[in-house]
């Protein structure tokens, strides 16, 4: 009977303490998950709008060379007229010049970006290039673009694809790129935009908070 009664009396008193102790606890888990999935939300939103960002400003020097060639004849003439001097040492009249300073510039302020080449048609393979300034295809150490241009479907205007480029001819050291290919001038000018596949590897990888969780890129 005592026990009974203790038991009885027992539950009677501990049950209206438990019950709140109960529904703050609950209550707290809630607002603590809430807090965390919104802390995370946050974070998720920050560092796409970074990754935006980014990628918008890559395109954005792709379309700034773009319309620099399309849009100036006498520019994209002076530059295709010095590509076709056999002698590389005639290769930079002014304009020509500040063609090369802009796409140094470009190089030189982004990370992510690890080469920028423009092409025009020449008998000698002469094209530019940043940083190293004017090139030609015959003793350049990456010279997989100039194929991929000449097997590429003729009335593709932009593509890209993920390749090896050798960082120095005489090594066999690559670097694997992401190249953005855009054709210009009827076809005959191309500007390839070479991004370091680690570097926007690592990019994605920082705009995951947890491991599970994945991005659609497109």
């Amino acid at each position: 009977m005592k026990k009974k009664f203790f038991a009885k009396n027992f539950f009677m008193f501990v049950f209206p303490i438990l019950i709140p102790i109960i529904i703050l606890g609950s209550l707290s888990i809630i607002i603590t998950q809430n807090y965390i999935v919104d802390e995370i939300h946050k974070s998720n939103q920050v560092s796409l709008r970074q990754t935006r960002e980014t990628f918008e400003l890559i395109y954005k020097q792709m379309n700034t060379l773009d319309l620099t060639f399309t849009g100036d004849t006498t520019l994209r003439g002076e530059v295709r007229e010095a590509l076709a001097q056999e002698d590389l040492v005639s290769l930079f009249p002014s304009d020509v010049y500040h063609i090369q300073t802009l796409l140094d510039s470009m190089v030189n302020s982004n990370a992510n970006i690890h080469s920028i080449y423009l092409y025009m048609e020449n008998d000698h393979g002469n094209f530019l290039s940043a940083p190293v300034g004017h090139a030609r295809l015959s003793n350049a150490s990456d010279t997989e673009w100039f194929d991929m241009m000449e097997q590429e479907n003729p009335y593709a205007q932009n593509w890209t694809a993920r390749r090896e480029a050798k960082r120095y001819r005489a090594f066999g050291d690559k670097i694997t790129l992401v190249s953005l290919f855009r054709r210009f001038d009827n076809n005959r000018g191309i500007i390839v935009l070479n991004l370091r596949e680690n570097h926007l590897r690592s990019l994605l990888d920082n705009s995951i908070s947890y491991p599970e969780q994945s991005l659609l890129v497109f």
